[in-house]
């Protein structure tokens, strides 16, 4: 067996039924998600895809709304991150 990319993978798994859960955490500034998410379809892998918040405002206040509204903004971004 070689190193090189992809050595010592092994596809998925298609037994009958059987969806993948894949949960896509990480920055939400740009557009990996839908990338991966066309890549899934493009090849019709059984796969389901989830993620958290991707709406940076509502990202940003989330954590104030649920946990209670803060006095001063600049604790919301920490809130809202912690939360989501």
């Amino acid at each position: 067996p070689g190193a090189g990319a992809g050595a010592g993978l092994r596809p998925l798994s298609t037994e009958a039924g059987r969806v993948w859960d894949v949960y896509l955490s990480g920055e939400i500034h740009s557009d990996w998600r839908e990338q991966i998410a066309e890549g899934v379809k493009a090849l019709d892998l059984p796969v389901s895809l989830s993620s958290p918040n991707t709406s940076h405002e509502d990202s940003d206040d989330c954590g104030a709304i649920i946990l209670g509204m803060e006095e001063e903004r600049r604790n919301w971004d920490k809130l809202g991150a912690n939360v989501n």
